[in-house]
This record gives structure tokens, sequence and C-alpha cells, in this order.
């Protein structure tokens, strides 16, 4: 039994007359009557009841009448869902962030795509970049939203515009004169408050400037870096969206305009990966809104 036989048989029966329904489909009268019998055959069972002046449902055919209605019901339906998800308006998308993104960037970015595609549902992961190109490689999420340093040929890098990293402090240890950006050497002798990933950067520039940073907390959370510069423990160096993670009176920052600590966010997936229409169009939709 195939779809064919079971739309046919389902129209016979709708109209109890081969003939009516052999006109209607287009198609020869005896060519549907042996469709009919064929079907009967493979089902090894009667399902009309036929004479020269009617036919009614056997039991069997009411059985299958009512079941076959269902499952070409919902075979419309399957094909729908598959054409939705064909064409990206319907499935889940997949994909790992870093956790500062999930926590900043991230929800305005999936509140624009949502009101395009409300068919759409997310499974998110949050980790550190390590964990998220190991997510990667086991094709456990489509594609990673990290922020940079990063650097593999083995990925696609789709990079937005940089922006300057800041440094935020308890308003009682604030900035001189409100001077709109500083340079590291601000940062002689005063207390650093920094992220693991960034601290080799930090060294580095500071060094550069002639002076040892005064590395006072190390932290891999953002929220915690960010809560301790709010108490006034010492002075965050963060990439400058986090700030949205925080927002308080007694918090102050100012750019900090060294190039070496410029930072981007970037998309990546592996080269040897095909991502969805669905990750398409949400990649798309942040390179058009940053």
């Amino acid at each position: 039994m195939n779809f064919r036989q079971l739309e046919h048989f389902i129209m016979i029966a709708d109209n109890m007359n081969i003939s009516t329904t052999a006109k209607r489909l287009g198609l020869p009268q005896p060519f549907l009557s042996q469709q009919l019998k064929k079907l009967e055959t493979d089902l090894d069972t009667t399902l009309l009841e036929r004479n020269t002046r009617h036919m009614k449902l056997t039991a069997s055919g009411k059985v299958l009448y009512t079941r076959g209605k269902q499952l070409l019901q919902l075979c419309n339906v399957i094909q729908q869902e598959l054409s939705a998800v064909k064409t990206g308006k319907k499935g889940t998308l997949s994909l790992g962030v870093t956790p500062s993104i999930g926590n900043s960037v991230l929800p305005n970015w999936i509140t624009s795509y949502h009101e395009k595609y409300p068919g759409i549902s997310f499974s998110i992961e949050e980790h550190p970049i390590i964990k998220i190109v190991s997510m990667l490689e086991d094709d456990l999420i489509e594609f990673g939203i990290i922020r940079t340093p990063f650097q593999s040929k083995r990925y696609h890098v789709i990079s937005l515009p940089s922006e300057p990293m800041v440094a935020v402090t308890h308003s009682e240890n604030g900035f001189q004169n409100n001077q709109p950006e500083i340079n590291m050497a601000f940062f002689i002798n005063k207390p650093i408050l920094v992220c693991k990933r960034y601290e080799a950067t930090v060294k580095k520039l500071c060094q550069k400037y002639g002076f040892e940073p005064n590395i006072s907390v190390k932290v891999d959370n953002t929220a915690t870096l960010l809560l301790l510069a709010k108490q006034g423990i010492g002075i965050a160096i963060i990439p400058r969206d986090w700030l949205e993670l925080i927002k308080a009176p007694q918090i102050h920052y100012c750019e900090i305009k060294d190039s070496e600590l410029f930072t981007r966010i970037s998309i990546i997936w592996k080269k040897s990966a095909h991502l969805s229409i669905a990750a398409n169009n949400f990649i798309q939709g942040i390179r058009e809104n940053s």
C-alpha cells in the first residue's frame, strides 16, 4: 500500500462511486478499479462491498478510511514542517556562547531574531572558548559566538566590529577630570581586576609602558569581576559591552585607547560543517545589527 492508493481509496469511499471518482481524478475507470482491487489484495481484506446498484464500506474499509485520513493529514503536517525547517522558519538552533556574551548582547539578538522567526527555538550552551570548540568538533552545536583572540584554520570566522576595552571602578576611586579615555600608564601602582583570558595581554601591555601590573584579582566569571569593581576592590579591565551586565550609580568607566586591548565578538563554525538556513539567518541578523 502506498499513499497514492490510500488517497484513491478515500476518494472512492467519499463518492461511493468509482466512475465519479475516476472523472474527478482524470483517470480511466478500469485503472481505478484495478487500483482498488490491488489494495484489497495487498491488505488481504475486502474494503468495499459493491454491486451494480450501490457500494458500502466493510468493517475493514471503515477502519482504513478513518485511519487513512488521519495518516494523510499527518503526512501533510510532516511535509509542511519539513518545508518550514528547509526554509529556516521552524526548528531548533543549537549554539555555544561564552558567558559574557550570553549575559550581555545575546538576549537582544535572540529577541530581534524571534520577531522574524517565532517558530525557531534555541538550545544555548554557555562555556569557555575551549569547551565551545570541543562541542563544535563533536557536532553538538552548529556554531559558537566567542570573543577574540581566536585563530584556527579549521574554522570559518566572522568578526564583528572591534571595540575598546574599558576600565571600570568604584566612583570613589574614579578617573581624574572625567577624562574620556586613558592608556595603560594609568594603572601604575593601581590594583587591577582582570579576566584570566586577558591576563597575558594586560601584562604585556603594562610591560610596554615600563611597569609590572599589580593584578589584585584574576577570575573567569564576568559577574564576579564586575561585582568586585563595584565594591571598590580594584579597577576591572573588561570589554565595553560587559557594562550591560551591571548598571549602578557607583560604577564609573573609561575607555582604554591602547589598540592591543581592542577586542571583537566572533562567530565561528567548522569549515567541514554545513550551516542550516536558520543558523545562516541568525548570523546574518547579527551582522546587520552590529
